[in-house]
């Protein structure tokens, strides 16, 4: 009886053991498939060296190498990697002090150096019993480029606007110096004298037209 309930423990937890087996290649298996399917590119870094340790086929397709000309180099060797708002090192500060860390705009090249900029996701995890930086990225280089395009549009309208106030300011003095030559010509062709006071306050107030639309 004691070497049948021993023999029952040891099959027992033999079952066990392959379950667990079971479970452990199924949860690799469907954390392999998210991996894998995943729309943005996703890399898995060594924490001390930034070594890329892999890389899922989306980051092929979008930085334009093969996995395996990838894994086992550095990840900065993607770009020059700095956060806009700090100027800093987007592994400055060490992901495994927060939860994640989150940076934008930061420019990147493909295998053929085509800059493109991404925001990027660094979260600290553990792979293959390594500290390690699970970082995602995603391409903003279309939302940047709109976003430059609307500057320049709001730039050329604010140009547009000022160039019609400075029409509007010349085009008065340039009126009242029509006006006052206009004067003087029809009274020349009248053959009409002018007196000093009106052919001085007219000249004086034409010179005074003249620096309002030099100003």
């Amino acid at each position: 009886d004691e070497v049948s309930r021993l023999a029952d423990s040891f099959i027992h937890m033999t079952n066990r053991l392959k379950l667990s087996q079971i479970r452990l290649r199924e949860s690799e298996e469907k954390y392999r498939s998210l991996f894998d399917s995943g729309p943005n590119p996703v890399f898995v870094l060594d924490r001390d060296t930034l070594e890329i340790l892999d890389a899922n086929p989306s980051a092929e397709q979008a930085y334009g190498y093969a996995r395996t000309e990838l894994v086992g180099v550095s990840f900065l060797e993607l770009g020059t990697f700095q956060d806009d708002r700090t100027g800093l090192s987007v592994f400055a500060v060490d992901p495994t002090e927060a939860s994640c860390l989150v940076y934008s705009k930061a420019r990147h090249y493909t295998k053929d150096r085509r800059p493109f900029y991404v925001n990027m996701h660094a979260c600290p995890t553990r792979y293959m019993d390594k500290e390690a930086i699970i970082v995602a990225t995603t391409d903003v280089t279309d939302m940047i480029e709109k976003e430059a395009q609307l500057i320049q549009a709001s730039k050329m309208t604010m140009l547009g606007e000022m160039s019609a106030g400075v029409a509007h300011e010349l085009n008065q003095p340039l009126n009242a110096i029509r006006v006052g030559c206009e004067y003087f010509l029809k009274l020349v062709g009248r053959n009409q004298p002018v007196s000093e006071e009106i052919l001085g306050r007219v000249s004086k107030e034409l010179v005074a037209q003249v620096e309002r639309a030099s100003s």
